[in-house]
């Protein structure tokens, strides 16, 4: 069993990165897949299970005594309570559980721009987040989500559009048109205002430019709008509820995969596609409202076309359709983003301004959360010069993480075998993820542990033009989950471990320790405790 593995591992650390990402795409619809496949077995007596509980809940509190001298005192409190709940028509509980739902997407709407306009949490997030990506940026990728992103493009949402129009009029479903129009229109109409409004710049990382503002995506409103109206409708028109159910997940992986493409081109923040997914839903549930109480008001109307010519025309529609999608992605020409200039690194006499802020001296999370503090500050000439010092203590620059890595570095530990540049989890310091790793293998000599350091540009440098770096140091002890290491709590000796090793091959190193924080016990972003007491070695 152990030699397949290894062989099946060794197959696919060989496969070209187009097969990886393949590979990573299956793993991702199979998954989807199994919640479709539990939706389909489970979801009807779950749902009947929590219907039959609220349905309990509800007459309890109907019944409770003091309730009731309510209803009697406030009659009609009672009336209009027994109206929202009437499930015989749309105007009653549909349409009450449609109005709550609108008030609760608007709530959360509320909360981004909040979130944006207070730059709260959920901006650095933003920031951390296109960085993260940055790192997995990869051409066949790109090209593929260049792909995707064109879905959502006007010209061929407009054409779609009109095919939609004229597959509801000619099958007799034209109490559907107005709020067709009505969600696009309105959640389009929306997010040109929200641009205006806001004018939030585009992310310096795009891969291409786009001239209007950032938030809210109007890629996202439309993956919503459009392709959650084009859900539902054909939900309607399914006929059992496995199709119904596929129909569903179908429409939920578009527009995921539409809602990715904005952040893995980098051409929106979180925040924007979450924004522009919550304006789209908005007007979702408007249309969802009026087409649900228009279909039980107005007629089919009259037949167009036989059934047979039917289904010629709505197949030639889908044909013209797709020809005009696979032309406008081959006729996509985006300008592409010119090179940044390399940020110019600001000059300070006094290294404790570059920690202006306590956070500052902590890694982060994704959310912002401290992590391990700081333990080395090192001034030295560049970057070639800092992964010198560590080539000569033995300790090796790990190799960059994407899919390819990371499945070697699975192999490696599931085989116990050595593996001295595998990749290691990003971590944050000031928004950025770090930009080197360094790892020394132990006694175990596999890939399962190792000594490892993080460190990040500052951005700064001294007087006499050396470049400043902080870094942090621990030790992986094990896997953790099956899919990251787990440290050792003691980061200190770790700490300590690595200077020795510096100055043992780096005898030119100064250095000299200092209290950096207080004395902290915490844990990372995974739930590993860690604890220090908070000294930090400043080396030149």
């Amino acid at each position: 069993m152990g030699v397949m593995l290894n062989e099946i591992m060794t197959s696919l650390e060989n496969l070209s990165v187009f097969n990886y990402w393949v590979i990573f795409f299956v793993v991702f619809f199979a998954f989807v897949y199994f919640a479709e496949l539990m939706a389909i077995k489970f979801g009807q007596p779950i749902a009947r299970f929590f219907i039959s509980i609220s349905k309990s809940v509800i007459n309890g509190i109907v019944d409770n005594e003091y309730i009731q001298k309510i209803f009697v005192a406030y009659p009609r409190l009672s009336a209009f309570l027994e109206r929202r709940l009437d499930r015989t028509h749309f105007l009653g509980f549909p349409l009450t559980m449609l109005a709550l739902m609108f008030l609760y997407v608007l709530f959360l709407f509320s909360g981004v721009v909040d979130g944006i306009l207070r730059m709260g949490t959920i901006v650095f997030v933003d920031t951390r987040v296109d960085n993260l990506l940055i790192i997995f940026r990869d051409q066949t990728l790109t090209t593929f989500f260049t792909w995707v992103t064109v879905l959502g493009r006007g010209h061929v949402v407009l054409f779609f559009i009109i095919t939609t129009t004229v597959f509801l009029w000619l099958w007799r479903k034209r109490y559907y048109i107005i709020p067709f129009y009505v969600t696009l229109f309105g959640s389009e109409l929306f997010t040109y205002l929200g641009k205006i409004i806001f004018q939030r710049a585009r992310p310096e990382s795009a891969i291409y430019f786009e001239p209007t503002y950032s938030f809210p995506s109007g890629h996202a409103t439309t993956a919503v709008a459009f392709y959650g109206f084009i859900t539902y409708l054909l939900i309607h028109l399914a006929k059992r509820r496995r199709q119904k159910i596929n129909i569903f997940f179908a429409g939920f992986v578009l527009i995921f995969l539409i809602d990715f493409s904005r952040l893995y081109l980098g051409v929106h923040y979180l925040s924007d596609v979450w924004g522009g997914n919550l304006v789209g839903l908005l007007w979702l549930i408007v249309g969802i409202s009026m087409v649900e109480w228009a279909k039980n008001k107005i007629g089919k109307g009259p037949k167009v076309l036989p059934f047979a010519q039917k289904k010629k025309t709505a197949a030639l529609l889908i044909l013209v359709s797709l020809a005009v999608y696979v032309v406008s992605v081959f006729y996509y020409q985006p300008e592409l983003m010119t090179v940044h200039p390399p940020i110019q690194e600001k000059i300070i006499t006094n290294i404790e301004d570059i920690f202006y802020k306590q956070d500052l001296k902590y890694t982060e999370t994704l959310s912002g959360a401290k992590q391990e503090p700081l333990s080395f500050i090192i001034l030295i000439d560049n970057d070639e010069s800092l992964i010198s010092i560590f080539e000569r203590a033995d300790w090796n620059l790990a190799d960059r993480i994407n899919l390819h890595t990371t499945m070697k570095t699975a192999k490696t530990a599931i085989a116990k075998e050595p593996y001295h540049t595998a990749p290691m989890t990003p971590s944050f310091w000031n928004l950025e993820v770090h930009n080197f790793g360094f790892e020394k293998a132990t006694q175990a000599n596999n890939a399962r542990q190792r000594h490892h350091a993080r460190f990040w540009r500052t951005g700064y440098k001294t007087t006499d033009g050396q470049q400043i770096y902080v870094g942090t140091a621990s030790l992986d002890s094990g896997i953790k989950w099956g899919i990251t290491h787990k440290i050792s709590p003691d980061i200190d000796t770790e700490r300590d471990y690595l200077l020795a090793g510096l100055l043992r091959a780096n005898p030119e190193i100064e250095y000299v320790k200092k209290p950096f924080v207080d004395p902290v016990l915490g844990q990372n972003f995974v739930g590993d405790q860690f604890f220090s007491d908070g000294q930090a070695y400043f080396l030149k």
